[in-house]
Order: structure tokens, then sequence, then C-alpha cells
């Protein structure tokens, strides 16, 4: 599946310190962040990786908390910083979590039983957006097999189809200050979003890159701060068929960013980000349990016994219903807490 994110030309004066991203996308990606999670992140200063990536680090959703050291402290201040450079400018389909379009700027769809607006509708209105906004120019056949797979795209009842949908997105995204809707009609070079138009999950691409070990620690730490629970999160199957391998690529970049922040902040004592970055590695992808041990290794660090105990508890929740084991050195790390004096709750075969 490609991804792309097109390049701005900026002119003279402050240079723009996003590579690979377009102001516009930056914009819509603190857009999307201080309205899903309500706090403002960025990047701050040009970190290096760490020499060595301990195999304790771990990712996660961070808490609102006051950073526990100078130096994390300044990374969020940088942050804080590039959010002031941009402004949002159209709506962003945020999918990494629960799939929505945030800044919508038209109606969502209504139900004809209820007059009222239809969840459903208005979901699959979003699942068509973060398509497009990923695919720009899709075929009437591409189209088709996403949302009505077996369909043939030639035939009126597929065309029908997309029509009523199409022109459900485009009353729901609605039109820019100039008049120009976020979703045009049909053109001979497919179907296409509003350039502006774009996703968290771009957005955190132009952040990190292929290769986090790359990326400086604030862009980590951003691009993290979008991470709002697992890719698609409750979303319906029948919307995100065609997002299977993206959903795979998503866990794997986003749990790579999160470990190397978990390193990073490791080695460089900061505790609030590797608390942050165990967390979203487990949220995203809760059958990893290094992300586990690196959330528990990250409590133990920041002298949080109880929530220490807590993460044991989710795990033994996680694997419980999924039926399956917690793997040995999971055990190992319990176990090695437990002869510490840590109060560890215990799984089926301890009970």
């Amino acid at each position: 599946m490609t991804i792309t994110a097109e390049h701005e030309t900026t002119t003279a004066g402050a240079a723009w310190p996003l590579p690979g991203i377009t102001r516009a996308q930056a914009q819509q990606l603190f857009d999307a962040l201080a309205a899903a999670l309500g706090q403002g992140v960025g990047a701050g200063p040009a970190d290096q990786p760490a020499d060595s990536v301990p195999a304790s680090a771990a990712p996660a959703s961070a808490p609102a908390s006051v950073s526990s050291s100078s130096g994390e402290a300044a990374v969020d201040v940088a942050a804080a910083e590039l959010v002031e450079r941009v402004r949002p400018s159209a709506p962003v389909v945020a999918i990494m979590g629960p799939l929505r379009v945030v800044g919508a700027a038209g109606d969502a769809p209504v139900a004809r039983s209820t007059g009222t607006a239809s969840e459903a509708q208005t979901q699959r209105c979003a699942a068509l957006a973060a398509f497009l906004a990923l695919h720009p120019g899709a075929s009437a056949e591409a189209y088709t097999a996403a949302f009505w797979p077996g369909e043939r795209a030639d035939g009126p009842a597929a065309a029908a189809s997309r029509n009523k949908l199409s022109g459900q997105l485009r009353r729901y995204l609605g039109q820019d200050a100039h008049g120009r809707p976020f979703f045009p009609r049909l053109r001979a070079d497919g179907y296409r979003l509003h350039e502006a138009v774009t996703t968290d999950w771009q957005t955190f691409c132009g952040l990190v890159g292929s290769e986090p070990s790359r990326a400086s620690t604030p862009a980590l730490v951003a691009a993290l701060r979008l991470v709002r629970g697992a890719p698609f999160e409750h979303a319906r199957p029948r919307n995100i068929g065609w997002a299977d391998d993206l959903h795979r690529v998503m866990v794997e970049r986003i749990t790579a960013a999160a470990f190397e922040l978990g390193a990073r902040a490791e080695v460089a004592g900061r505790v609030g980000h590797r608390q942050f970055a165990a967390r979203v590695a487990r949220t995203v992808d809760p059958s990893c349990e290094a992300a586990w041990r690196a959330s528990v290794a990250a409590e133990v660090a920041a002298g949080a016994r109880e929530e220490a105990a807590r993460v044991v508890e989710g795990l033994y929740a996680y694997l419980d219903a999924v039926e399956s084991e917690p793997e040995a050195e999971t055990m190992e790390v319990i176990a090695r807490l437990r002869a510490q004096g840590y109060r560890m709750p215990g799984g089926r075969e301890h009970e």
C-alpha cells in the first residue's frame, strides 16, 4: 500500500522543520491532536538516537503530567513551540485509534428512520475519507473493490452505491473558506479529496519517517501523541477490509517508534517519556508482551508500585481473553519483582 506525502516548497526565512510533510498536513496533525487528545505536542531538541536500545524500552499513551526531568521538559517545551507554528486548515481523518473525521465542515449523514445523524453512515464516510486520503486518484474499480467487494464496478448498482456514499461524504466534509469542496466531484484522474485533507497516519509518517531510529526525540514524542488507540479501533470490518495490510504496517511502525523513544528515555533518565512510550506500544499491540514488560519496568523506574501491579493485572486480563499463557520472560520479571517485595497479581496458574 502506497502512502504519499507531498513536499512543500518553502520560501526564504525560517525553514520548515518537517521535511517530507507539508505545512498544511502538519496543521491538520496538530488540529487532530488538540481535538482528540486535548493536549499539545510537537518536536523539540534534535536528540540523537540512543547508542543501544535496551530490551526493556517500550511505548504508550502518556499521562498529561509534568515532566519528571529537565531534559524531558525541554523536549516537551520545544515540541509545544513547533505546535505553535502551525494552524489547522482542513479536516483530518483520524485512524490511529477510533476511526473518525476531525474538523468536518458539513453535515453528517442523517438516518431516514429517525431524522438524526447516523453513526453507521458517518463511520462509513470516515472510512471512505481515509481510503481516498491514502489512495488519491482511486479508480472506480478500486473504490468499488474497497467498499463493495464482489460487485462489478461498471454495473449500475455499484455506480449508484458510489454516488450515494460519495455524496454523503461530500456533504459531510463541506467546503473550505473559499467555497472549494473538500471532496471535489469526480474527475478524469479519479476520486480524490482536496489536497489539504489528510490522515493522522500520514502526519505520523512525515514526523518519524520509515526508520524511527533516525527521527529526533521530539518528533517521536509528537508523532506518538497522535496515537489514541489501536489503528482503526472499533471500526466495522466491512468499512476497512481494504486496510488489512496498512493495519499491519501501522502497528509495526508505531510500536517501533515507541520502543525507540522508550530506549532513549531509559538512557537519558526521562521517566515520563519512558512510561508514555510503553503505554503506546501495549495499546497498539497488546499481543506484544515485550511492550507490557517495558511498561512494568517504566512504572518501577518511576516508583509507581501500584501502577506496575495494575499493568501486570491488565496483561493477565488480556491473556485470559485470548486464552494464552504469559511468556517465560514475563514470568521471570514478575517473579523478580515479587522477590523485591512488590505485590504482583497472579495469573490462572497462581490462583
